[in-house]
């Protein structure tokens, strides 16, 4: 008997050895995102959140009767009333119930920002979910919208393709019978991702399934720095640099081959191009690694902190 209980009490220890790396091995987001991502906009708790937005004094302002006026434009931009009553009515739930149904970390991330920002710009949405079936509702959803919305002479449909053992849902976009893919989406894993392009997408179902990235955001340098500065923000927006440097020089119409400003030398005259070029090398936007705006809310306040990464601490 004695011989029994050790040598049960060894099968759990080894059963339990076994199993728990892939119980705590639960990846981040940051873990999933390569390290050169241009664009990131993190939320450690979705549901969280969601109730300290209604709660928080900036949304009762954002929907003061004085104040909905003013902000017509950019309530027409989000568009977020309007889809509320498209999936109250097609659901029965709303865009703000969705996203308190969500589990923990989400994620918006712009790939690459060397292209500038446009309606082709590639994109992706993580986010964890419990209920699989109603993502796949608002997904369909979505798909059935754009079709209905669909410019004269394209056509949208979908097809579905197996990467990495995993569907991915994608959007076929046919005009004058040339074939392209818009949007896709998969469910993987407990992760709900919807990208495109299709190569992103594939990217992203490819990291959950290693369990991270090639190089990931997480083990940057960058990232190591910004979260000893913002350890738990509700909402943290990260720029890279290596995408920021030529968006802001084109955004300001800086020649890129243009020498930079020489130090000591003779004074030249004042023009908007010399004072932007000297603000640039003033805010040393070569050393810069990147940018961020970390958020909390609280019921009575708003704290936002925003700071430059530089190489070496420099700046």
């Amino acid at each position: 008997m004695k011989h029994l209980r050790k040598t049960t009490s060894t099968l759990v220890v080894l059963v339990t050895t076994a199993l728990s790396p892939q119980l705590s091995a639960e990846p981040r987001i940051e873990d999933l995102l390569s390290a050169d991502t241009g664009l990131v906009l993190l939320v450690d708790d979705m549901p969280e959140l969601v109730q300290k937005w209604s709660e928080n004094p900036v949304a009762e302002v954002w929907n003061h009767d004085r104040v909905r006026p003013v902000m017509a434009t950019a309530r027409r931009v989000l568009q977020a009333e309007h889809w509320d009553g498209l999936m109250k009515m097609r659901l029965g739930i709303s865009l703000k119930e969705f996203l308190s149904e969500l589990h923990g970390q989400a994620a918006l991330t712009v790939p690459d920002l060397t292209a500038g920002l446009g309606e082709a710009t590639g994109f992706g949405i993580f986010a964890r979910v419990e209920e699989p079936h109603r993502f796949r509702e608002v997904m369909e959803f979505v798909a059935e919208f754009a079709a209905q919305r669909a410019p004269e002479g394209v056509q949208y449909s979908s097809v579905d393709q197996e990467f990495f053992g995993e569907v991915l849902h994608i959007q076929q976009i046919i005009r004058d019978k040339e074939v392209s893919y818009g949007l896709g989406w998969s469910m993987v894993d407990g992760f709900a991702i919807v990208a495109r392009p299709k190569a992103y997408l594939e990217e992203l179902v490819a990291s959950v399934k290693q369990g991270e990235a090639e190089a990931p955001w997480s083990r940057s340098d960058a990232y190591q720095r910004l979260r000893t500065w913002a350890p738990a923000p509700d909402l943290l927006i990260y720029v890279d640099g290596a995408g920021l440097r030529p968006l802001v020089k084109g955004y300001l119409g800086i020649d890129e081959a243009a020498e930079p400003s020489a130090p000591g030398g003779e004074p030249q005259p004042f023009t908007y191009g010399t004072f932007i070029r000297q603000l640039v090398d003033a805010f040393q936007v070569e050393n810069l690694d990147g940018l961020y705006l970390a958020g909390s809310l609280g019921v009575d306040m708003t704290a936002l902190e925003a700071n430059q990464l530089y190489h070496d601490n420099e700046g």
